[in-house]
């Protein structure tokens, strides 16, 4: 594990051109930055490992490599050691179990709402990309400040918090989202499932044309567009758009926000930072608490799917021989 190519790497935040886990992954960057954990000269970086000044160039552009005062070179960003990452999930575990019998009934309410409204349709992404990884972010978020990579001097090429750890657990997502109109349409993606789900972003006929080209009244003209799309089953035989539609007015949302404000309450109210201070290595409060969530929101992901109130969606199992994936347990759209 001296490679950070090898380790789960994390990034909250926004990009103007590529996130900074290219940087990492390009040539033998992953390696160095692994070495510069600790301070080292760019000669013993030179005796440990090819590098050109290409390389320390856009790692220093991307903050990824700072220098400090003395000569040295230094990662600069919080990397998670394997005895660090195993002490911060026994902490996030207690912590999750505890928070899910605070939200219990709650969450139990949301979901009822979700399928009176839309019926048989899987709530796990609208749990996990609106609730957790949406509303609940931004409660966290409002009550300190917005996170940053570096304060002082910040990268104009991102912002937010980039962070790396040993990739133990078993399964994970994230959410991407775009709005056009009226309506944002989210996805949640994982890399369970990477090469199936990279079609929603790398073909011009799923999800970047379909932004363009729907109509008023959610029906795509295209035919060839039709014919693609109604293969991942996001249109009908009409081309109208399948997906789950909230409308800004539905009680989910009210119920959604209220158990959101809750889950950040709770977390501001009964967690004690003081003890994880020490064992996460950051350089400030706000990032010590996007790193905690990060993690407390699997652990309770896990839970729910344990206490099976949800379940994950088909397209993030393993591939089966018919590839007949229903992109709809992963896009949806909400009405601004």
């Amino acid at each position: 594990m001296d490679d950070l190519k090898n380790y789960k790497l994390i990034f909250f935040g926004s990009s103007r051109f590529y996130s900074p886990h290219r940087v990492v992954n390009i040539d033998n960057n992953g390696k160095i930055l692994f070495y510069c954990i600790k301070p080292r000269s760019l000669v013993e970086i030179q005796n440990h490992h090819q590098i050109l000044d290409s390389q320390l160039d856009l790692m220093r552009l991307y903050n990824l490599l700072k220098r400090n005062n003395n000569g040295t070179y230094q990662t600069n960003f919080p990397v998670l050691t394997v005895d660090q990452f195993d002490d911060l999930m026994n902490f996030t575990r207690i912590i999750a179990e505890k928070l899910y019998f605070h939200i219990k009934t709650s969450l139990i309410d949301l979901i009822k709402q979700y399928l009176e409204e839309y019926g048989g349709n899987n709530p796990y992404s609208f749990i996990f990309s609106y609730l957790f990884d949406g509303k609940v972010w931004s409660f966290l978020m409002d009550a300190t400040n917005p996170v940053s990579n570096n304060n002082e001097d910040e990268s104009i090429l991102w912002s937010g918090l980039f962070w790396a750890v040993v990739n133990k657990r078993e399964f994970s997502c994230g959410t991407n989202s775009w709005t056009d109109g009226n309506y944002t349409f989210m996805v949640n993606h994982s890399d369970s499932n990477k090469q199936i789900i990279t079609t929603l972003y790398n073909d011009n006929y799923t999800i970047g044309s379909l932004l363009q080209d729907i109509s008023p009244d959610f029906i795509v003209r295209d035919k060839i567009k039709q014919d693609h799309l109604r293969s991942l089953h996001l249109i009908d035989h009409n081309g109208k758009l399948t997906l789950i539609k909230i409308k800004n007015n539905s009680p989910l949302l009210s119920l959604s926000n209220d158990l959101a404000k809750s889950i950040a309450d709770y977390f501001f109210k009964t967690i004690d930072l003081t003890k994880l201070k020490e064992l996460i290595p950051v350089k400030t409060e706000i990032d010590l608490i996007t790193i905690l969530y990060h993690e407390i929101l699997w652990d309770l992901m896990e839970i729910i799917e344990s206490n099976q109130l949800i379940y994950r969606p088909s397209i993030f199992n393993p591939i089966n021989d018919n590839n007949n994936y229903d992109f709809r347990e992963i896009i949806f759209c909400i009405e601004d």
